[in-house]
């Protein structure tokens, strides 16, 4: 459960930095894939390595490549899109990421992922769906974080199974966070940079906080893979919208720059009904 908090706070905090500080998807990719250089010098200096670098070890390494590029689509739906229903989206992952497992791992897919399927889609389209001055409309943000969703996904299962080939987790995870900071490198350039120039010191800071929260997710969560199925370990994330809208109500008091969640009629009852159907489709996912 430490992994959907972890990822809340942290997905409030993005949308004040990506609205308020840095306005560039692009800048914002960069620095979290920088920043990842940090946690593994750590556990370099902690635990030292005995892994070779074979086959294993370039999987790890692109899965976490996997991982990080999808967030320039995340930065993206969270300008102009609310966080919850950013979130709500997010839910595709475990299909995405169960079809992957099936097909190149063989993880059972059955009747009840099937209707599990079809349940997390209708809950997501339902988030997706909102209504403009004249007419009806799916939200651009839906199928921005369906890329990410499948870079993630991929990224989830790799380490899923290929982690248990190095000699420890905090190896596999050193390797992993290293891959994710790969491409800081290719977008590296004056334009990247100057984004930054101006930025506050609270805009440091939440973005450093971000960072943090977000790498605690990633670690607990790439634990939570290898001590059970890829898809089981996916329900998980099913109650972090709810942690979202608690998170931004917080956060928002603290932090003038974090927006706080909407509390409309018509809003909360077209997330409530989404979330029903993801929840209810996560159960169903999680059935043998």
């Amino acid at each position: 459960m430490l992994a959907p908090i972890f990822w809340a706070c942290s997905n409030v905090i993005d949308t004040g930095v990506r609205r308020n500080y840095v306005g560039s998807d692009s800048a914002l990719t960069w620095f979290f894939c920088a920043v990842r250089l940090v946690p593994v010098i750590v556990l370099l200096i902690l635990f030292g390595h005995k892994f070779e670098i074979n086959s294993s070890f370039w999987m790890i390494f692109f899965a976490g490549i996997f991982w990080t590029i999808p967030f320039y689509f995340y930065y993206k739906s969270l300008k102009t899109e609310e966080t919850s229903r950013v979130v709500l989206f997010m839910q595709t992952l475990p299909i995405v990421t169960f079809i992957i497992a099936a097909v190149f791992f063989g993880e059972r897919l059955g009747v009840n992922q099937m209707v599990a399927f079809v349940l997390i889609f209708i809950g997501s389209l339902l988030a997706a769906v909102k209504k403009s001055e004249t007419k009806w409309k799916v939200s651009a943000a839906f199928f921005l974080i369906f890329l990410s969703v499948v870079g993630w996904s991929v990224s989830d299962v790799v380490f899923k199974y290929i982690s248990p080939n190095f000699p420890s987790f905090w190896e596999a995870m050193m390797v992993y966070l290293a891959g994710g900071s790969l491409p800081a490198f290719l977008l590296s350039s004056k334009k990247v940079f100057s984004n930054f120039k101006g930025v506050p010191r609270i805009g440091w800071f939440l973005m450093t906080l971000s960072f943090v929260l977000g790498v605690g997710g990633s670690i607990s969560f790439a634990y939570a893979l290898t001590l059970g199925s890829v898809s089981l370990s996916s329900v998980i994330i099913g109650v972090q919208p709810l942690f979202v809208f608690i998170a931004g109500h917080i956060f928002s008091r603290i932090f003038v720059s974090v927006p706080r969640e909407p509390v409309d009629a018509f809003g909360l009852l077209s997330k409530a009904f989404a979330l029903t159907f993801v929840l209810v489709g996560l159960w169903y996912l999680g059935l043998n």
